[in-house]
């Protein structure tokens, strides 16, 4: 069966939710690695990620012209899309030194995914691995900016209504889901609001895979690596 996935990353590694092609509910998984991720499901149709992909050479205010564009979107949860660092900072280890360039140590900490999926990705696995943020998905599927914070019980249940609404039926099981997942690990290794992330994640993937996504720029310019530097929701 093809697959699609919602790919967001956790402390223990990877969160994935996988939605079938057509009909069925959402599962979920953990990994350690970009590389476990793409072997274990080598047919899925389309990944969406939110980690950045494609990286920027000069450091400019505001990050990536997706980056600037996407917090527009966002409104007043600007705050929640980080603007990702130069591709030659990704090999400095320690935060004394990063800290100068004025990277915060919660950017810093996400550093090794950056790492993890930028070694990992080419120009042809962008076809169908491609950037999102979960934050603007959710907005997409409410209509306008959310306010509540993803953290917040009440911003969890609001996501969750936002998901339990698709008419396709992918999410009939988000609650059951987030339940599951806690039993299943020895330790929190991810909060509830990570696999509403990856949820919402999956429903990009889906739309891109459908050719019904949207895309911050429309023409978005490529790395030197030729990576397109684009967010999707």
């Amino acid at each position: 069966m093809t697959e699609v996935l919602g790919i967001d990353g956790c402390r223990e590694g990877w969160l994935v939710v996988q939605l079938p092609s057509s009909s069925g509910a959402a599962s979920a998984s953990v990994f350690r690695s970009m590389t476990d991720i793409l072997q274990h499901y080598p047919t899925a149709a389309a990944c969406a990620v939110d980690m950045p992909i494609g990286l920027p050479e000069q450091k400019a205010q505001g990050g990536r012209e997706a980056d600037r564009m996407g917090r527009k979107l966002l409104g007043k949860r600007s705050s929640a899309l980080f603007s990702p660092p130069l591709r030659a900072w990704l090999e400095l280890q320690d935060y004394e030194v990063v800290r100068k360039l004025g990277v915060s140590r919660q950017s810093f900490l996400i550093w090794p995914k950056i790492r993890d999926l930028d070694t990992t990705m080419t120009p042809d696995l962008q076809e169908r691995i491609v950037e999102a943020h979960p934050e603007m998905v959710f907005s997409a599927l409410h209509g306008e900016p959310l306010v509540t914070h993803k953290r917040s019980q009440i911003g969890q249940n609001q996501r969750i209504q936002l998901l339990e609404q698709r008419t396709d039926g992918f999410f009939s099981n988000v609650r059951a889901l987030c339940e599951d997942l806690r039993v299943q690990t020895e330790r929190k290794y991810f909060g509830v609001e990570d696999i509403l992330d990856a949820c919402a994640l999956a429903w990009v993937a889906w739309k891109y895979n459908q050719g019904k996504a949207s895309r911050v720029p429309e023409a978005p310019p490529c790395d030197e690596r030729g990576l397109r530097m684009e967010i999707w929701y």
